[in-house]
């Protein structure tokens, strides 16, 4: 068995702020204005299940992010807290540096 790992990143804060939900939201948003094709949109996560109601949301929601509007985030989590869950699982820790 291999013994737990832990990463020390020298820019913790800069990349917890990049992986942000509202940023990831922002960088959907302009993939979804660039896509022609609300099929490829659906297919690829960008309008949730596809129905009406989800497709009305996250339209809204894209739209919002790409005028700099306020928008809701309540669906948005931070990739940087998922990514930290996934690496915990597997006993790895990402940490600040410190002494840098």
């Amino acid at each position: 068995m291999l013994p737990p790992l832990t990463i020390r990143l020298s820019h913790f804060e800069d990349v917890r702020k990049a992986l942000d939900g509202r940023v990831w939201c922002r960088f959907h948003a302009e993939v979804f204005d660039a896509t022609e094709s609300e099929e490829l949109l659906v297919q690829n996560g960008y309008l949730g299940d596809g129905s009406e109601a989800d497709i009305a949301y996250w339209t809204n929601l894209y739209e919002a992010a790409l005028a700099g509007e306020p928008f809701e985030d309540d669906d948005l989590s931070s990739y940087f807290d998922v990514l930290q869950e996934i690496l915990a699982s597997h006993r790895v820790e990402m940490v600040p540096d410190v002494a840098g």
